[in-house]
């Protein structure tokens, strides 16, 4: 008895993982919300126009964020950033913010295979050290 409660409890904490995960299939889910299959390293993928990055601050006294974000990205056959997801935390709650809104907006060179755009997903590691640039009040671009 007390193997069958073991049982039955490791599989509804399975399922529920299958549901929250998304993987056992929902009515609302979409092909539009799955992530390009195919995977490139983020050194396969070109900006097509520089990446601005906007880190608000209070003060000037305030200490300037220092890390490095991993982002997922989605990049569609257009270059276009679909959506972003946090894959690695630099520590730092306003540096992956800043550093999802600045992609969110991003555009690459389309992503070629045999001379045909596919969309793909990549992981995008954003590094970012304060300089003595990145001074004054918000928001400030560095």
């Amino acid at each position: 008895m007390h193997q069958n409660r073991i049982s039955r409890t490791a599989s509804s904490l399975l399922l529920a993982a299958a549901i929250l995960s998304g993987t056992a299939g929902c009515a609302t889910h979409s092909d539009a919300d799955a992530w390009p299959a195919k995977v490139v390293p983020s050194d396969q993928l070109r900006l097509a126009e520089p990446l601005r990055m906007k880190m608000p601050r209070r003060s000037s006294n305030d200490p300037m964020p220092n890390g490095t974000t991993v982002l997922r990205l989605h990049v569609d056959e257009q270059g276009t950033v679909r959506k972003t997801s946090l894959a690695t935390s630099s520590g730092s709650a306003i540096l992956d913010s800043a550093a999802a809104q600045a992609f969110n907006s991003a555009r690459f060179v389309p992503y070629r295979e045999a001379g045909t755009a596919v969309a793909v997903t990549t992981l995008m590691p954003v590094n970012v050290k304060a300089s003595s640039q990145c001074r004054g009040f918000s928001p400030l671009d560095c």
